[in-house]
């Protein structure tokens, strides 16, 4: 296996916590297992209208809705055709606050074009999801605005809650303030002060970003650290020994199932009101199963398609949902996954 090059900002967050997930996305990257979630492909395509808004000459909203429209006939399609996706299709229906998303990303593009033909003594350059990189650390920046050829501004846009509770007050999820803070890292290589940082909501509004240039030394230092140990590791050949499982860790990670160490420790634990199981098939009905694991017993109830189970057959089942009143049953979720056990 390679070396990591880069560590992105966007996943350095989650690669500390669990370095394994770091070459867990080199060798399964084209082998997804859980669906998307529509409102990450939404998202995926705000950005790419940001970036490709000059090329498809998007200057009027009659020439946004056709291009918007363009693009979710082909999503719907291939979520249509993809059995991890179809439970997500039509994407309209599934992504949360669909229309006002679409709203404002229109709002916002059309007066851009205005905005950067207004006459200024300064050489203006908006610059959307530029790639930027030092030796360690790499990624794209939502928008970069240069003056004279200095970076003046960094955005990002965000499309869901940028605040979370800490101290007793919101505040800006660490998560963000630690991706900006690594791209702050880069840019501080090429010129000698702190742009002015910025996350942009999907409503328009801007919230500046105070980042200490002590907080953005040390998070690079961890970011070297990290890259470091990530590579001795696959040089060694000791990856397993980069997992840090648990269920904080492990619950949402889109590479478990091929996790050997999450499937040896926490298979058939709640995980709040989710879990995973792995169990046979004893008893079928008309819709809802029972599945035996190593010391328990679960009922899988309200099942659409009982048929997808074979009695005395062993499964791995991930996304379940567990009521707290009822301490034995299950339901499937829209994104529950069924995989035959190895």
């Amino acid at each position: 296996m390679d070396k990591i090059q880069y560590i992105s900002p966007s996943s350095f967050y989650y690669w500390e916590k669990c370095p394994l997930q770091a070459v867990m996305s080199k060798v399964y990257s084209t082998y997804a297992i859980f669906p998307r979630h529509p409102d990450a492909d939404l998202g995926s395509l705000i950005h790419k209208f940001y970036e490709k808004q000059s090329e498809w000459d998007i200057d009027s909203v009659n020439k946004f809705n056709a291009k918007w429209n363009e693009a979710i006939v082909e999503i719907n399609k291939q979520y249509k055709e993809d059995n991890l996706q179809y439970n997500y299709y039509p994407i309209q229906w599934h992504s949360k606050y669909y229309a006002l998303k679409k709203h404002f990303l229109c709002k916002k593009l059309i007066p851009i074009e205005k905005k950067d033909k207004v006459e200024t003594n300064a050489q203006v350059q908006y610059l959307y999801e530029q790639w930027i990189n030092n030796d360690i650390i790499g990624g794209k920046i939502d928008l970069l605005v240069k003056e004279n050829g200095i970076i003046k501004q960094i955005i990002d846009f965000k499309t869901g809650n940028i605040y979370e509770k800490g101290d007793n007050k919101l505040q800006i999820k660490e998560i963000y303030k630690q991706q900006l803070a690594l791209y702050c890292a880069v840019i501080l290589k090429k010129q000698d002060f702190t742009p002015d940082i910025f996350i942009e909501t999907i409503n328009g509004k801007r919230v500046k970003i105070e980042i200490e240039n002590e907080y953005i030394e040390a998070l690079t230092n961890k970011v070297r650290l990290l890259k470091n140990k990530i590579n001795s590791a696959i040089e060694t050949d000791t990856t397993n020994l980069l997992s840090n499982c648990n269920l904080e860790n492990c619950g949402h990670c889109s590479f478990r199932p091929y996790c050997e160490i999450y499937k040896s420790t926490l298979f058939n634990n709640k995980n709040g009101l989710n879990i995973d199981i792995k169990g046979r098939v004893t008893e079928t009905k008309t819709n809802e199963i029972t599945i035996e694991t190593t010391n328990n017993y679960f009922v899988i109830k309200k099942i659409k398609h009982c048929d997808k189970y074979k009695l005395n057959k062993e499964y791995e089942i991930y996304n379940l949902y567990f009521p707290e009143s009822e301490e034995n049953y299950l339901y499937e979720t829209i994104n529950t996954v069924i995989r035959y056990a190895e």
